[in-house]
């Protein structure tokens, strides 16, 4: 479902992307292209954060979840302040927008991870029930 929910996203953002591309490379608008650049800057930029804080915290998972959290609504917050995103009435609206997405992330990832254990659990029972047949035939031969 997760590599499902990944690939629609994928290619509707590669639909957006063009949608913006194709129109602003005919009138020679580009405004509208611009902002999903820095939308995709923002979040190659809070890729490679994601990257770097699950490779030196693997292990601690609530310091982990605080510091991705903090890390994310830095990112935005700050990429927000320097194009111009919001103005600082509706400073309330990035992390009504990250928090969300962010859990949501974090849901999609605990359902893939229990349904991979529960693959490798049933792995496991299947392996030591071939083995026990295994066992039992050896003691059967042994006796004839």
């Amino acid at each position: 479902m997760k590599n499902f929910i990944k690939q629609c996203l994928l290619i509707f953002s590669l639909i957006i992307i063009m949608a913006f591309f194709v129109p602003a490379l005919v009138s020679n608008k580009w405004d509208d292209f611009i902002v999903i650049l820095e939308f995709l800057l923002v979040t190659v930029v809070a890729r490679l954060g994601l990257l770097l804080i699950n490779k030196y915290l693997n292990g601690h998972r609530y310091v982990e979840i605080g510091l991705e959290l903090v890390m994310l609504l830095t990112v935005v917050f700050a990429f927000g302040w320097v194009f111009k995103w919001y103005t600082l009435e509706y400073i309330w609206i990035i992390p009504a927008m990250v928090i969300p997405a962010y859990l949501i992330g974090n849901v999609l990832d605990i359902i893939k991870m229990r349904q991979d254990v529960a693959y490798i659990n049933q792995q496991i029972q299947f392996r030591k029930k071939r083995l026990n047949v295994k066992t039992d035939r050896n003691e059967e031969d042994e006796a004839k």
